[in-house]
């Protein structure tokens, strides 16, 4: 189907998917080759929810298992990468960049920039997300 996707101004060159879902009611999560996120619903109807990056291509998301929510991951080599959250009743939150820290080790901090796959564990309160940068780290984050 030929559909017109959000785009920055000036990038529209990038408005091409680059990951998508399939949420609760037929609704699609598409994400772009320029981190703008868009719902298209079943009838082709295609609502922009803006960007969820500064640069970079939406890499890919996992659906939660009851269907009504999505998270996603975007990023370039070259800036921080985004983990996100869409929801059907609640919308968009932004979690920010993937960043560890240990208190008690001084100089063990880091970011990983390119966070590039997605998964969401069956009971829904776990969350894996693979980077491919330097740091090649698989993350496991517990879902409140």
């Amino acid at each position: 189907r030929d559909i017109a996707l959000p785009c920055r101004p000036e990038r529209n060159h990038l408005a091409y998917a680059s990951a998508e879902c399939t949420l609760a009611g037929g609704i699609q999560l598409v994400g772009t080759r320029d981190s703008m996120l868009a719902l298209v619903h079943p009838d082709g109807t295609v609502f922009s929810l803006g960007a969820v990056g500064p640069c970079g291509a939406v890499h890919a998301f996992a659906v939660s298992p009851d269907g009504q929510s999505a998270i996603g991951v975007s990023g370039d080599p070259d800036d921080l990468g985004v983990v996100f959250r869409f929801d059907l009743k609640t919308g968009l939150k932004l979690y920010g960049r993937i960043f560890f820290h240990h208190a008690d080790m001084p100089g063990l901090i880091g970011a990983s920039n390119e966070p590039h796959t997605v998964a969401w564990s069956a009971d829904g309160k776990l969350v894996a997300i693979g980077v491919r940068d330097r740091l090649a780290c698989v993350y496991r984050f517990v879902l409140a």
